[in-house]
């Protein structure tokens, strides 16, 4: 695939974790029609200490998508070269439903991030998500301190 291509389905990928106006009821079913289309089925994510599965990934943003159902993700850069896509981009969003636990506080968030994405016959394969100021979404809704 080209560097075009490459950068295509990762910008679809981003743009498409605003799911505005569709039901929480309807965020998986729609997520599990278009993933198969972006990811492989062996996808991982390496965040942090973190390494999560694509069948993980899908279960974080879907509950991440409910629980922010205004979550809108603006694209700052986006530079490719070969097989892989650096990204970075601000997500923001206000916490109106439980997510992972936390009950809404109506928080608004904005998290910074850098992902390098790594694809493979126009798919993602493999990817590497990095988090900048504001901390992680934990520390962002004030239930996790802030790392130093």
């Amino acid at each position: 695939m080209s560097v075009e291509e490459n950068k295509a389905v990762t910008r679809r990928f981003w743009e498409m974790q605003d799911f505005k106006g569709i039901p929480p009821s309807e965020i998986k079913p729609t997520m599990d029609r278009i993933w198969p289309e972006i990811f492989t089925p062996d996808f991982v994510v390496h965040s942090g200490t973190t390494d999560m599965p694509l069948d993980q990934l899908l279960q974080y943003w879907a509950s991440r998508l409910s629980a922010f159902p205004d979550q809108e993700c603006t694209i700052e850069d986006i530079i490719a070269e070969e097989d892989k896509v650096m990204i970075r981009l601000t997500i923001r969003g206000t916490h109106q439903g439980e997510f992972l636990g936390i009950p809404a506080t109506g928080k608004k968030i904005e998290e910074d991030v850098v992902a390098i994405i790594h694809l493979t016959n126009g798919r993602m394969t493999e990817g590497w998500s990095y988090y900048g100021s504001g901390g992680n979404i934990l520390q962002l809704l004030g239930v996790s301190p802030p790392t130093s």
